[in-house]
């Protein structure tokens, strides 16, 4: 069953956003925290999103419950976070990375304080036993052009956490098979950022081909709260069985990707702009209820299952237009406060880009969700909007596709 329309319009006023808790700072910490210079610092904002995850994740807990938990048990949400504290921070040092060896390229590195700084040679190639950047803390990559890239192997049996700063002005790749989390604190800048848990070899850099993703990732997660961006062009890919996006990510006139699938094809684009990829075995879930904004870009969401409940936004930038792809092999879900825009800008004559939605199996929205393909407010056509799936009932998003007089509303 594929949905059709021509200029439908609507309109749809959306708010989001939670509350966290910040109690105040224990005087005496090296009573609450066994290891007072690794978590001294982390805060309630940052550990009960991630508690609250996990605790959802247990079988037998209704999401009624949890939605009472984490609204109206204040007191619990602070014990929550000590708990969380203790047991998952204290066991290991939350601290810049740690042990590295270079087995591709050349590497320096410098530490002064809570920053590292570490120089590259283009392609290089790092193992590193542990990645965890602290609240406070920075690791820089300094790299010699902003095509360069990093490859950075983490051997590490427990899950990447940064929680503090990741600067590149190339491109870097983090590969953990045991997953990452991102803290709500965390701000990761690089031209180009490409996370992974999926177990590949080592691939050879210095051959320039496509890097084959293919060895089926496990059951780990990618979850971010904080803050990824690039600079304008560049490419944002996340790659795992599951990812959950809380935060914002954001890549201007870049290519912006999450991919949950047995079978991922990354290569370099023949223009030079940056990266693309192709997804051929779906698997896992993508959750998004934060932002992924790639304004006169790409994104793609690609995986068996896909949750929208947030804001995802490629709106032209004049004449150059986004485009958005919701791709899954079982089923797309828009809930209530999602919020999908490709729509035109608002300087000059501006047309709306392309949004593609398209599930093999099931798709559901809500009445409140929302779609945005209008041309720009001086003026440009509408864009262009398809949703399809064989297990459909009838459409009850809100779609936007108006035009000003004299241009052409958009086709769906």
């Amino acid at each position: 069953m594929k949905f059709s329309c021509n200029g439908i319009e609507g309109s749809r006023t959306a708010a989001n956003g939670h509350a966290a808790c910040k109690p105040r700072r224990r005087e005496e910490r090296k009573a609450a925290w066994p290891h007072p210079n690794r978590a001294k610092r982390l805060e309630c904002a940052e550990l009960a999103p991630a508690f609250n995850d996990l605790r959802r994740s247990k079988a037998g807990a209704s999401s009624a419950h949890s939605k009472r938990f984490a609204t109206t048990n204040a007191p619990g949400i602070l014990a929550a976070c000590i708990l969380f504290a203790l047991t998952l921070y204290a066991p290991r040092a939350i601290a810049n990375p740690a042990a590295a060896t270079v087995a591709q390229g050349r590497a320096s590195f410098s530490s002064s304080g809570p920053q590292l700084t570490i120089h590259t040679s283009d392609r290089a190639y790092i193992n590193w036993q542990s990645f965890n950047i602290g609240i406070g803390e920075t690791t820089t990559f300094v790299q010699p052009s902003s095509s360069s890239l990093v490859w950075n192997k983490i051997n590490d049996p427990n899950p990447s956490q940064i929680l503090g700063n990741l600067n590149a002005n190339g491109y870097v790749v983090l590969q953990n098979q045991s997953g990452f989390y991102i803290g709500g604190l965390a701000s990761i800048t690089a031209h180009g950022v490409i996370m992974t848990t999926a177990p590949i070899p080592a691939p050879d850099l210095a051959g320039g081909g496509p890097w084959d993703f293919s060895a089926p990732p496990p059951t780990a997660s990618i979850i971010n709260y904080g803050q990824i961006s690039t600079d304008k062009g560049g490419s944002v890919f996340l790659i795992a069985h599951d990812i959950q996006n809380k935060g914002t990510i954001s890549t201007p006139q870049g290519s912006l990707g999450l991919y949950a699938g047995q079978q991922v094809l990354l290569s370099e684009r023949a223009d030079g702009r940056g990266l693309s990829a192709q997804v051929t075995l779906p698997a896992g879930s993508v959750d998004n209820e934060g932002k992924l904004i790639a304004d006169a870009g790409t994104i793609a969401v690609n995986a068996q299952v896909v949750n929208q409940g947030g804001l995802v936004q490629a709106n032209s930038v004049r004449t150059v237009n986004g485009a958005i792809e919701l791709l899954a092999s079982d089923a797309i879900n828009l809930g209530p406060d999602s919020v999908i825009e490709a729509k035109g800008g608002p300087q000059g004559a501006s047309p709306g880009g392309s949004i593609l939605i398209k599930s093999d199996g099931l798709f559901s929205d809500q009445p409140t969700s929302a779609i945005n393909i209008s041309g720009g407010t001086q003026g440009g056509n509408g864009g262009q909007a398809e949703i399809s799936a064989p297990h459909m009932a009838s459409i009850q998003s809100s779609i936007l596709g108006q035009a000003t007089r004299g241009f052409r509303a958009a086709s769906c």
